[in-house]
């Protein structure tokens, strides 16, 4: 399931691509679509990404997963944890996803935009300092947790209590997903669970997989974005996965050919400490100019240099570049393809530890890696910048989720054989 998600996150953009060449117009760019070899040039970044990629996991994973193969070399049936243990992580995870589910609805307002009194873009903006705990919970805490119970779970065997318990989480892990109106939230909340259990999916899982990534989109659509009907909705939708998948990308090549100058990209480096921080080394205010505010974070800049109006980014819109255009933006148009084989190669280093984690049974560490994938690769990919993967939210996200997985999901000891006493 990785791979799958990691080509159709990487793969869309091209159709954009595409379709801008062929004279689509886009309302996030100010030129009309045109023939300017932007689709070759995109193929190129995607053949030199997977080739590094494919490159760096196979010479990694082997070895680490014969390594761990070779240190148990007869599994148990019970992988990793015991199942009394699993069945009380089962009852921590439930309270603590009730609590997290109660605080977003109430506490947060978020029943408020699943009830279409609230906008969601005037939601999100005005969660302000106290939306990080939920921005915590909904890219890391939950999703982690319940990728570790799922797996957990699924080591041990179901019981019906354990369903039970699943059953609940999923639907908590739903509300708080869809409480942000996000169209793809639910489904990227639930993708690190897919990962651990489903490495490898059978074209069933995989057609019902896609059953429910069309249905969910499509619902939240008719009810967040309140089209007509469904045909409007799948309209918007299509555009959504073509056009304005890669319109951006398209401009930026288009600009980058012309010899345009293009954001900086080094200052896009410094937020990684935090808001405050930036505040400190900069001096710059979002009250104050937005715009110059906006440059430090990659995707609002590369949305601000598609042309798109400052109040709308403001306003909580963005554009996606693309990792192709942030390849442009860092190697020219002669060597961006090196900067897509290293992002390549860092791609396939984490997809290859978090294979290992799998393999090895380590429940805190895949159960992290593969949320770290979902939300900060996948979302990199779509053209959040490769400084977002050091934000101090992820870092802080990555770490606390570890550590409690960890003190909650310790790694089973197991006796080395040998006589029975």
């Amino acid at each position: 399931m990785l791979y799958l998600s990691l080509a159709f996150f990487m793969v869309l953009p091209l159709f954009g691509v595409m379709a801008m060449e062929s004279g689509e117009v886009s309302p996030f760019v100010d030129e009309p679509g045109g023939p300017n070899g932007a689709s070759y040039a995109y193929a190129v970044h995607l053949l030199a990404f997977f080739v590094a990629f494919v490159l760096v996991l196979k010479a990694r994973a082997p070895r680490k997963a014969k390594r761990a193969v070779a240190a148990a070399p007869t599994l148990p049936p019970v992988h990793g944890v015991s199942p009394a243990v699993v069945d009380r992580y089962a009852v921590v995870c439930v309270a603590l996803f009730i609590l997290l589910t109660v605080l977003m609805l109430f506490a947060y307002g978020g029943i408020g935009v699943l009830t279409l009194a609230v906008d969601k873009s005037e939601f999100r903006v005005s969660l302000g300092t106290f939306g990080a705990l939920m921005t915590l919970s909904t890219k890391w805490f939950m999703p982690a947790m319940f990728a570790a119970l799922v797996r957990a779970c699924a080591d041990v065997g179901w019981t019906l209590p354990r369903k039970l318990m699943v059953g609940v989480a999923t639907l908590c892990l739903a509300l708080v997903g869809a409480s942000w109106g996000f169209k793809t939230t639910v489904v990227l909340m639930m993708l690190p669970a897919i990962i651990l259990v489903s490495w490898r999916l059978s074209a069933r899982s995989l057609a019902w997989l896609g059953v429910f990534f069309v249905v969910n989109v499509l619902t939240f659509s008719l009810f967040f974005d309140q089209h007509e009907d469904l045909g409007v909705a799948l309209e918007a939708l299509l555009l959504r996965l073509t056009a304005l998948q890669g319109d951006l990308a398209w401009y930026t090549w288009e600009k980058v050919v012309n010899g345009a100058d293009t954001p900086g990209y080094l200052k896009t480096f410094l937020p990684v400490l935090g808001d405050g921080m930036l505040r400190q080394i900069t001096g710059t205010d979002p009250e104050r100019d937005f715009a110059e505010w906006a440059s430090y974070y990659f995707g609002n800049a590369m949305t601000l240099f598609g042309g798109y109006p400052v109040e709308g980014v403001q306003a909580g819109v963005t554009n996606q570049p693309t990792m192709f255009a942030e390849s442009l933006v860092v190697g020219g148009r002669h060597l961006f393809f090196v900067v897509s084989a290293l992002f390549g190669a860092v791609t396939g280093y984490v997809a290859a530890t978090l294979r290992c984690a799998i393999a090895s049974h380590r429940h805190a560490a895949a159960a992290t890696l593969a949320t770290f994938f979902s939300f900060t690769i996948l979302s990199w990919t779509l053209g959040n910048g490769f400084s977002s993967l050091f934000y101090l939210i992820n870092l802080v996200g990555a770490a606390t989720t570890y550590l409690f997985l960890r003190a909650l999901l310790p790694r089973m000891r197991r006796k080395r054989a040998g006589p029975d006493k």
